[in-house]
């Protein structure tokens, strides 16, 4: 009963569909931990390392990686720009960055906010060069 390399290819296949769902699954589980650290400081940190959870989310990266490029999957990104979860995810970048300003002054936070911002655009327009 040995594997012949088709079913080692679907084998291969269905591993990286599940990498991709745990990729999706542990990316909102992180995102939902830094909201729960955002709100009550301590609540996750005292727990679990935010490492170990990063170490996690590269390794199945690593693996989905690997697994596309022995199989020779092709991943095409949609033109199909989605306006809401821009609009979600900058409301979410901003809540973080004021939360984690409470002990400044309000025109300080005022100041250090959209220069936060400023940099990070300044950061996506670089890295999107590439």
């Amino acid at each position: 009963m040995g594997y012949n390399k088709k079913t080692n290819k679907n084998l291969s296949a269905l591993a990286y569909k599940i990498l991709n769902d745990v990729l999706v699954f542990l990316l909102i589980v992180f995102s939902l931990f830094l909201l729960a650290e955002g709100a009550l400081p301590g609540i996750i940190s005292s727990h679990l390392s935010f490492l170990k959870l990063t170490l996690i989310i590269f390794a199945v990266l690593g693996l989905i990686i690997f697994l596309g490029r022995k199989n020779d999957f092709q991943f095409s990104a949609s033109d199909k720009k989605n306006r809401w979860i821009t609009i979600v995810a900058i409301i979410f970048f901003l809540i973080l960055i004021t939360n984690s300003l409470f002990k400044f002054s309000p025109w300080e936070i005022l100041i250090i906010t959209p220069l936060s911002c400023f940099v990070s655009i300044y950061f996506y327009k670089i890295l999107s060069t590439f």
